[in-house]
């Protein structure tokens, strides 16, 4: 579950929805992640310790499944307006700064950025600095996981508050990647992002009692999700890979308006027929 080799990642995910959220993601070449206290598994946001500790980890979730899945089709879709979208597992584009980027975005001397002449990052930095933090910054590699099945209650509920000597930390590690097994015909895989509300960037003399403040108000419940939503922006290349399934109970009129969309966006040929068309 953690630390995914590339060899077990599957070459292309499945994601069940309609057509309106389709050109969403279309029109903005983007995936949106929301916090994963909305999701249809209320179990999924419960801590052993924490109470809506989710708000702080937005989720899209997909399925490793090739063949169509009835029960799918029926539980995330209007099978009137339903669509199946694929992708390539790792769809996401990266962002490369220069040095001057970096000192314009941080408001740093260029002389103190070590390294190379340009950076490489998952999320844009200007989210960083915007006062959102997340490990994930440039480690893209580590947002997709393969959710485990379990009953095993310290899993499905862990215990996120560690206390070392004074110290407290968060250890999240196994939130938001186990479920039940009566989800198990799923298969399913998810982009988990966690975000902080911790500016990195702001007064460096201030940034451990900052952190230390934040953690303990994840603790208390009182600090805020630093946003309701985030997307993750589709590279071009992914892009052109699409793949589109309609439903296989479409109206006449949502498969005339999928055509158009796709069109628009040059993705005609990109449509692939339902194999469960007239047994639904």
């Amino acid at each position: 579950m953690m630390g995914i080799s590339a060899d077990s990642v599957p070459a292309r995910l499945y994601h069940y929805t309609n057509i309106d959220t389709l050109a969403l993601i279309l029109g903005n070449k983007s995936i949106r992640l929301m916090p994963l206290c909305g999701l249809d598994d209320p179990q999924e946001n419960q801590t052993k310790d924490l109470y809506n500790f989710g708000r702080f980890f937005f989720v899209s979730c997909w399925t490793d499944d090739v063949r169509e899945s009835i029960p799918m089709w029926r539980m995330y879709t209007n099978l009137d307006a339903g669509v199946r979208i694929s992708l390539p597992a790792n769809p996401f584009r990266s962002y490369t700064y220069t040095k001057e980027e970096v000192s314009s975005i941080f408001n740093i001397p260029v002389d103190r950025i070590d390294g190379d002449e340009t950076i490489t990052t998952f999320l844009p930095l200007e989210d960083a600095v915007s006062g959102m933090c997340s490990i994930a910054i440039f480690g893209g590699d580590k947002v997709l996981k393969k959710i485990e099945y379990t009953d095993d209650v310290s899993k499905l509920m862990p215990e996120i508050v560690k206390k070392h000597n004074e110290n407290t930390e968060l250890d999240w590690s196994t939130f938001g990647v186990c479920k039940n097994t009566g989800w198990e015909f799923q298969h399913e895989w998810r982009y988990l992002l966690n975000l902080t509300p911790l500016n990195l960037f702001g007064d460096l003399s201030s940034l451990e009692e900052r952190a230390s403040q934040m953690v303990q108000g994840m603790i208390d419940g009182t600090a805020s999700a630093p946003c309701e939503c985030y997307d993750l922006r589709i590279s071009d290349e992914a892009f052109a890979q699409i793949e589109i399934t309609p439903s296989p109970k479409m109206s006449m009129g949502n498969q005339m308006l999928l055509k158009y969309l796709l069109d628009a966006h040059g993705l005609s040929d990109r449509m692939r027929q339902s194999q469960l068309a007239g047994l639904l």
